[in-house]
């Protein structure tokens, strides 16, 4: 089976489809930015493992934190 490859989706694209969904709920977005990440602070670092994610302010009432 072939894989679908979609368009990725901005921002600016996901908010206007927020600002536009005109019904009584709460929409949540979010993305996994990298699950790669060195997070560097002075001369100490993590490990390249560190998972990075994006939300908007709906996420953890929807979601859970």
């Amino acid at each position: 089976m072939k894989e679908k490859v979609r368009a990725r989706l901005t921002l600016s694209e996901m908010q206007k489809f927020i600002d536009q969904y005109n019904v009584p709920s709460m929409v949540s977005l979010s993305a996994r930015l990298t699950n790669l990440a060195e997070v560097k602070h002075g001369s100490q670092k993590t490990n390249p493992n560190v998972d990075i994610r994006g939300a908007n302010e709906e996420y953890i009432p929807i979601k859970g934190p």
